[in-house]
């Protein structure tokens, strides 16, 4: 106790409360004046490091040393007048440390009230990037293709870093073209650090600049300029990423842009490629033809280019639903051939193994998609791009894996903020953990980021649709109104069977008997399709119907269509039907949970050669 008693006399446990606030306070400081102020990312760390070493330091002098009227003297020196004095210093310390718990507490009320307040996007972490459109500064301005590629190149090769959070392509180049404060683009994107720049190409000579901002204070991080020959365009991209990854604290750990599997060496091959994908984002026929040509050209230049036989399946399979210039049949070949072309040249690139994974059919198909979309998440090291989670994602709730499909789903909203579908799909499985209002709300909030961007524009068609049939499972009259009132009034998929079905909702005899006549008319050519026909079969009390339709004219809907359809709550009882166990056998559900290990969350094996759904 004498111990103790000695070590309050001498203050040490007021000058050890009182190091331990102001370096509180202190690395509070620094955390928030650092970017503003472009501090390395080891400044912070070496603060820390300094205030933890001297407070030992600080103890060991409040031990030995007195402050005096005399000034600074060493304890034991002191006479039995000491400690009087001792206390008028000892009080004055009390408020000393009184006035910094105060500072202590009104800095964490002001984060908490100011810094903290939800805007509606997920905060923004200090190891976060968007990576916008490149300007196009040519003379001509016609190198607008050139620089998006640029600008996409980059934020595939940012997408690799390990612990680096990279805004998808599809939410950061919305902001191409729109003179919009870097604050506000950060706050829609969620994003700590937005990287910008510019490009100006003339004849074989490039020069690209890139400026790195703090989206939070607008303060420039890092900025360089690039004069190159376009045969060394692929070690530019190289370096820009590397600065960026250094200057934001992260250790890059990928090598060249141009190195990186399924990526060409080829600068011809390269312009003829960023050409093609400019094109086929028009989702136009034309726009699609004439990407092919381009795209065709570049595999020319460089055969091995595997992402450019990733390209020429895009646009091929894209074809057959806008096209009349050549079959179904030719385009589906031809989209075949080149994603099969692109993995035996890139059997481990995420990108083409999420290409080949949606390019499987047959009763087998969806195990070998389940086993490619795994690689394709393990190439990424655990972290897939917000394409590539969106993409497992929507086809772990095909298979009926809800709780993996959120995982998934999330982290891909979280890294494309700007583009609903994921909010769709996360609406679908709010309504089939039976979380109506949550379902309501993600629909809703998708359907007025819909009508808000045209990035968004197609999610009005399927936020009114997904919300029509949760609301017929829920079986609430309002909800029920208002998004048939919605979907007839916005547009919907199913849009013109809900205008039939409106009147009929009190009628359910009279209901089935149009959807009988709408069946064996062959439900597209009423702009109708068949699942949709068998989901209101379904909720009218005809389940059995509802399965058969599925089970039929495989040749009018895509089998992916049905593996969504089933998992809605409108279906649950359709799913206790032993035809519903013929069905998931045919469409390849259950050859999949089998051999993966992973059966649908609302279905259990039973025995060797059984199972059962709820």
């Amino acid at each position: 106790m004498n111990f103790f008693t000695e070590l309050k006399r001498r203050h040490v446990f007021r000058i050890g409360i009182a190091y331990l606030v102001v370096a509180w306070l202190l690395t509070q400081v620094v955390g928030v004046i650092g970017p503003m102020f472009g501090l390395p990312s080891w400044f912070p760390r070496g603060v820390v490091i300094l205030l933890a070493v001297g407070f030992p330091v600080a103890l060991i002098v409040a031990w030995a040393f007195e402050l005096t009227p005399e000034g600074v003297k060493r304890t034991d020196e002191l006479d039995e007048a000491v400690p009087k004095r001792a206390v008028s210093t000892g009080r004055k310390l009390d408020f000393v440390i009184i006035g910094a718990l105060i500072m202590a507490l009104g800095y964490f009320a002001w984060g908490r009230y100011y810094g903290g307040r939800e805007t509606g996007v997920t905060a923004s972490d200090d190891k976060s990037i968007a990576v916008l459109p490149f300007e196009d500064y040519s003379a001509k301005h016609d190198q607008g293709y050139f620089a998006d590629g640029i600008s996409e190149e980059i934020l595939n090769s940012l997408a690799g870093v390990q612990g680096l959070q990279v805004t998808a392509k599809a939410s950061s180049f919305y902001f191409k073209g729109r003179n919009e404060d870097l604050r506000s683009i950060g706050e829609k994107l969620g994003v700590e650090n937005i990287l910008g720049g510019s490009v100006r190409k003339e004849g074989d000579t490039v020069r690209i600049t890139a400026q790195l901002n703090n989206a939070r204070t607008g303060t420039q991080l890092w900025s360089k300029s690039y004069d190159r020959k376009m045969v060394d365009i692929f070690s530019v991209q190289e370096n820009i990423a590397q600065s960026v990854a250094q200057a934001i604290g992260v250790s890059l750990g990928v090598g060249e842009v141009g190195r990186v599997e399924g990526m060409t060496r080829n600068p011809d091959a390269f312009d003829e490629f960023l050409k093609g994908e400019a094109l086929a984002n028009q989702l136009t026929a034309d726009g699609l033809r004439q990407a092919l040509d381009h795209l065709e050209r570049a595999v020319a230049f460089d055969p091995s280019f595997a992402l450019a036989w990733t390209g020429i399946a895009d646009a091929s399979l894209a074809l057959p639903g806008i096209s009349t210039v050549q079959s179904p049949e030719f385009w589906q070949k031809k989209g075949q051939d080149a994603i099969s072309r692109a993995y035996e040249l890139a059997p481990t690139s995420p990108s083409v193994l999420m290409e080949y994974s949606s390019a499987q059919t047959g009763r087998d198909g969806p195990f070998r998609s389940g086993q490619l979309y795994e690689k394709a998440v393990a190439a990424s090291n655990g972290a897939p791009s917000g394409e590539l989670a969106y993409s497992y994602g929507a086809f772990l709730l095909s298979m009926g894996r809800f709780v993996d499909a959120t995982n998934y789903l999330q982290r891909a909203r979280t890294l494309n903020p700007l583009d609903n579908s994921s909010g769709i799909f996360l609406g679908e499985l709010d309504a089939i953990a039976g979380d109506m209002p949550g379902a309501f709300a993600e629909f809703d909030r998708s359907l007025k980021a819909s009508k808000e961007s045209p990035l968004r524009a197609g999610g009005v068609l399927y936020a009114t649709h997904s919300g029509v049939f949760a609301a017929l499972a829920s079986g609430d009259e309002r909800q029920i109104a208002t998004w048939m009132k919605l979907a007839i009034q916005e547009g919907s998929l199913g849009q013109e069977i809900t205008k039939r079905m409106q009147p009929l909702l009190d009628d359910p005899k009279a209901a089935l008997a149009d959807l009988q006549r709408l069946a064996k008319m062959d439900g597209r050519q009423q702009n109708v399709d068949l699942s949709d026909i068998a989901q209101w079969a379904a909720y009218f009390g005809d389940p059995a119907f509802a399965l058969e339709l599925l089970r039929t004219r495989p040749e009018n809907r895509p089998t992916v269509d049905i593996r969504y359809a089933i998992w809605r709550p409108v279906m649950k009882n359709a799913r206790k039907l032993p035809a519903f166990k013929d069905l998931v056998r045919d469409i390849g559900l259950v050859d999949y949970w089998r051999k993966s290990g992973h059966w649908a969350d609302v279905c259990h094996p039973v025995g060797h050669n059984d199972f059962e759904c709820e």
